[in-house]
């Protein structure tokens, strides 16, 4: 089982300079689901990371086994993405393999989508900019002519 602890020793290890070797680093996690393990990582000034951990079984459900391809398809899949539409997809740190673990840039909308999912409401400016966007992105992942609207 990935703990707030194994998260933070794990950036530590592998992102040292990230946050300087004196940072007093806390973790928490930031989803409950039934797959993967999501953690925030954070120094005391607020700077922070996201860490995705994959593991072999659901959660939920050890004798459930999806395997880890689906963990660097994901990654792969992020990096496609961002650099179609850079102002909603996250930029990937590191992939590692080994521990199935993908590290990513902190996005500033993630307080707000917490907010969001607790409330099942979204506000009118972001229902337009978040439909526009992902739009464009399938549109633009389908290989077809881009036109950036934004």
């Amino acid at each position: 089982m990935y703990t707030p602890q194994t998260a933070i020793d794990f950036i530590q290890k592998n992102l040292p300079d990230f946050f300087g070797k004196d940072a007093q680093l806390k973790a928490a996690e930031l989803s409950d689901g039934n797959i993967n393990y999501v953690f925030r990582v954070e120094d005391e000034n607020g700077k922070s990371l996201i860490i995705k951990h994959a593991e072999d079984t659901l959660r939920v459900n050890t004798n459930r086994h999806i395997g880890f391809d689906r963990s660097k398809i994901e990654c792969e899949v992020l990096k496609l993405q961002r650099e179609y539409c850079p102002a909603l997809i996250p930029e990937v740190y590191l992939y590692d393999e080994t521990e199935h673990n993908i590290v990513m840039v902190t996005r500033t909308c993630a307080t707000s989508f917490v907010t969001i999912r607790s409330s099942r409401t979204l506000p009118k400016t972001w229902q337009n900019s978040a439909v526009r966007r992902s739009s464009d992105l399938r549109i633009w992942s389908s290989g077809r002519k881009r036109k950036k609207s934004w």
